[in-house]
């Protein structure tokens, strides 16, 4: 019977520390690669709570699902002024720790309960096979023009797209991302919001797309949207992290 979650969980935290205090300018993905050579354990436990809880999982979704919990963990760091956010030259998010939080005391998780929270297995679980990003990424080619989808890693999704043969040209940059419970519906619920400005619905182009263009300010426009419906909506805690330009 698994049983290490506390013990395994607060490793992790403590290996984000090391390589965060040693290493500047990483992503997420990164960071996670570099946690799982310092602790491979790390990897195994994970693979055997799943296995445990009759829920066996690929590889990959267990490479995306550390980079998603290494990147939330990190991000909630970012709130509280220990890490800095910021961009690569690819456009990818890259984690930098303060110096202020390189030279404090605080090593071990014993006393940081919201981690401890953050990665409870319980709420983990909770989060079912659709959890995930919806995102906005802008144009960083063509004027007034963005994509709104969902992924299981936005920062993966954006490398993928500027490979894509149909999307590469766009040079798509995410602005904006929310973390659900269910992602393909929320995704189908901005896209139905935003269907008046989508490309190749009212156009002779006859291949879908998932992009959009508009003159007025989408980005605001979808935080508004996002805002009204969910976050200050008391019935409805279907997000679960956000981030807006």
């Amino acid at each position: 019977m698994y049983n290490n979650k506390k013990q395994g969980y607060m490793q992790r935290a403590d290996y984000i520390r090391q390589v965060l205090f040693s290493n500047d300018g990483l992503t997420a993905r990164e960071i996670k690669e570099r946690i799982v050579e310092l602790c491979p354990s790390l990897w195994d436990e994970k693979l055997a709570f799943y296995a445990d809880a009759g829920k066996e999982k690929s590889e990959p979704w267990i490479d995306n699902q550390l980079c998603a919990e290494v990147s939330s963990t990190i991000r909630k760091w970012g709130r509280q002024g220990k890490v800095i956010v910021g961009k690569n030259e690819k456009g990818t998010t890259i984690f930098t720790a303060t110096d202020h939080y390189k030279n404090s005391n605080e090593i071990t998780l014993e006393n940081d309960d919201d981690v401890i929270e953050e990665y409870n297995e319980d709420n983990e679980l909770s989060c079912g096979p659709n959890c995930g990003y919806v995102y906005l990424m802008k144009s960083t080619v063509f004027p007034n023009t963005y994509k709104i989808g969902e992924s299981m890693d936005y920062e993966k999704r954006q490398y993928e797209l500027s490979k894509d043969n149909r999307y590469g040209v766009f040079g798509l940059e995410t602005i904006s991302y929310i973390k659900v419970n269910d992602r393909k519906e929320i995704e189908k619920l901005l896209h139905s919001y935003f269907y008046a400005i989508r490309l190749c619905k009212k156009s002779s182009i006859k291949v879908d797309t998932e992009l959009f263009q508009t003159e007025n300010d989408l980005p605001n426009e979808f935080k508004k949207f996002i805002t009204n419906n969910f976050i200050n909506n008391p019935f409805n805690k279907e997000v679960i992290e956000y981030s807006f330009v």
